[in-house]
């Protein structure tokens, strides 16, 4: 039998990590004991069921909380937010009661401060997984007793801990109230640009990978981003680029590649926003023992925006064009072109009917000019697929604790009309839990002919989405996502109208091999489960964990037979946060496995085809915790060690090792 490149159908061994394997779910064990408390107390607030669903309902704010002295709230006192990375602030000014807020907090650390004349300022520190998190503070002010010298001296010292361009800012707002341009401000919500700047980063990144035969190649990469305020508008500029060469001239051509891209964000708050990625990249590669260099081209444009007091409308294209990138796989498959253009339209607009109701309408065109037998597009042997589709979705909380979404996606592809009818429920179930299921399934005016290619990363929600033919979800969550304390468990049950690429690593190009590919009829049902929580004062730790087995769909090989295709994957990480020293361990194993069975013969006769494994071991270090530096500067150690693929050919048989270290830092 010959699927694609010689491949002997048989038992993939389990080499070397099958130890390795063990420990790992021993720690990931003695982990979950101590992540799942008896009671998980609530650190963070939100509305479960308007952050489930933020077109139904607005959003809780990122942060909020009171101010208080000892005995009663504290009104019109200033608190600051001060991004210890960006060294950029905000500030409000709390209302009657004592209360402030920030509708957006993008992630990272945070010192809050509250200052008041004659209180000594508190300053309190927070950490933000993710700009989703919900968190309440209470910060309480103490009289600054000037006249006590152990009073003064605290009231110093506790100033000399502010940063000074919040200093700089408080005192111009002293000098405002004695003037009388000060006063109750009342709820402000966290909008000023005082001591907003740019903001540059960068890292460097170098280590060594595994390439053909035991070979090594050094591999680089380099990152600079500039962000920042200049207004109104928030700016964000991010370059990237990353090299994989052989040391020593160890290899001759096919060897080495490059990647880089660049991307670039503006966006005026809660308005809009402009998103523009440019990629390209080029590697050397093998196909059946032949020259198949790898080239890929990726553009995109994405806006959004508000238009009149309740609507927002978005639009998006993305071009991609390509040649090897999807071949060679493990298996040589006819509906993968070994060339393609993709031009992809979208464009949709959402309205706010009633409190609590949304209205959305969109639509969407795709078009894709393939071409195999060959690694460059031409004319003869071209195939264009094409498919038009519309949908429109409504959402409304018909009680305070339950939130209904309904909707309809009709596509035209290849002369036949197929529809999907789609329905989402949350339910609030109280202390913070919430319940969720989605509910998708195609119905087509007749039996298509059409098989398209698509490709998605597996921890998307687009993943459920492109399963075309039909998905259903059930969890239960408590906490949102990016909460310190947060557990979800469910499951889901995807079934597939077309081919689709499911990469598991986020080097896509690279490491595009980390893969497994479904076939139209495969049915793959899933169960997750995640759970974070703040394990000591200055421990956080969160683990996830996914599981999925399925297939059943037939397989159409370029060596015109067929097959039965059946995959199944693993996908474990452990990440752990100690704050107090700023030091971030990452863990992390990956298993997949796809087997294509002959038709007709019992699936014990066939031995496994394909079995993949990955473990990584990642360290990270602020090393401005550690030492009173000028910048931020952070270092990182990524150690990898992996079975079945190597960024050039498919070996079972061999490890393959990968080390990298490299710094960042931002000023």
């Amino acid at each position: 039998m010959k699927v694609s490149d010689p491949m002997p159908v048989r038992r993939a061994p389990r080499a070397c990590l099958q130890p390795l394997v063990a420990g790992l779910l021993w720690m990931a064990l003695i982990s979950t004991a101590a992540l799942l408390p008896a009671s998980v107390a609530a650190a963070e607030v939100g509305d479960a069921a308007a952050a489930a669903a933020p077109a139904a309902a607005a959003p809780p704010p990122a942060l909020q909380g009171i101010v208080r002295d000892r005995v009663k709230p504290v009104s019109e006192a200033l608190v600051y937010v001060y991004n210890t990375g960006t060294l950029q602030f905000r500030k409000v000014q709390t209302d009657d009661a004592g209360r402030f807020l920030f509708h957006v907090l993008p992630a990272g650390i945070y010192q809050i401060i509250a200052f008041k004349s004659g209180f000594a300022p508190a300053i309190e520190q927070l950490e933000r997984w993710s700009s989703n998190a919900r968190q309440r503070l209470e910060l309480e002010l103490e009289p600054a007793a000037e006249e006590d010298p152990r009073g003064a001296e605290s009231y110093w010292t506790i100033r000399s801990r502010i940063p000074p361009d919040v200093l700089r800012d408080v005192s111009e707002h002293q000098v405002e109230v004695r003037a009388g341009g000060g006063g109750a401000l009342g709820l402000i919500t966290g909008d000023d640009d005082a001591g907003r700047r740019l903001q540059t980063q960068m890292a460097a990144h170098s280590g060594t990978t595994a390439m053909l035969d035991g070979y090594q190649a050094l591999t680089t990469s380099a990152d600079v981003g500039i962000r920042g305020q200049l207004g109104s508008l928030a700016v964000g500029i991010q370059g990237h680029f990353k090299q994989l060469a052989p040391q020593d001239g160890s290899l001759a051509d096919p060897a080495g590649g490059e990647m880089q891209s660049l991307a670039l964000h503006l966006e005026t708050p809660g308005k809009n926003e402009l998103q523009l990625l440019t990629a390209s990249g080029e590697m050397g590669g093998l196909r059946a023992g032949e020259l198949a260099p790898v080239d890929l081209e990726h553009y995109q444009l994405r806006w959004s925006g508000r238009t009149g007091e309740r609507g927002r409308a978005a639009v998006s294209a993305r071009y991609l064009e390509e040649s090897n990138f999807y071949q060679p796989g493990f298996f040589g498959l006819a509906d993968v072109p070994d060339a393609s253009r993709t031009l992809d339209l979208r464009g949709s607009y959402a309205r706010q009917v009633a409190p609590g109701t949304t209205v959305e309408a969109g639509v969407r065109y795709r078009e894709r000019m393939g071409a195999k037998g060959s690694d460059v597009l031409g004319d003869d042997g071209e195939v264009l697929e094409e498919s038009f589709g519309l949908y429109g979705r409504a959402g409304a909380r018909i009680q305070p604790r339950i939130l209904v979404e309904i909707g309809l996606y009709s596509e035209v592809q290849d002369g036949s009309l197929s529809l999907m009818p789609q329905s989402r429920f949350i339910v609030d179930l109280g202390k913070d839990w919430r319940a969720s299921t989605s509910v998708a399934h195609r119905i087509d005016e007749e039996t298509a002919t059409y098989n398209g290619f698509t490709s998605a990363f597996y921890a998307d929600d687009s993943a459920c989405q492109q399963a075309g033919e039909a998905c259903y979800k059930v969890f239960f969550t408590r906490g949102d996502e990016g909460d310190e304390t947060r557990i979800s468990v469910g499951g889901l049950h995807r079934e597939y109208s077309e081919t689709l690429r499911l990469y598991f690593s986020n080097d896509v190009f690279f490491d595009r091999l980390e893969s497994l590919t479904m076939v139209r009829g495969d049915a793959l049902p899933e169960v997750q489960f995640s759970v974070a929580r703040r394990i000591s004062p200055h421990v956080l730790a969160r683990l996830e964990s996914s599981f999925a087995r399925g297939g059943g769909g037939i397989v159409y090989a370029t060596d015109a037979h067929s097959y039965e295709n059946q995959v199944r994957y693993l996908v474990t990480s452990l990440d752990t946060r100690f704050q107090q020293t700023a030091t971030g361990v990452f863990i992390a194993f990956h298993h997949l496995e796809q087997a294509l069975n002959p038709r007709g013969m019992a699936a014990a006769a066939a031995g496994t085809q394909v079995e993949l494994e990955r473990l990584q071991l990642m360290l990270t270090q602020d090393l401005s915790a550690l030492a009173d530096l000028s910048s931020n500067w952070a270092v990182r150690l990524n150690m990898e060690l992996s079975r079945g693929a190597s960024p050039y050919t498919l070996s079972e048989d061999e490890l393959y090792k990968t080390l990298t270290g490299g710094f960042s830092v931002s000023f």
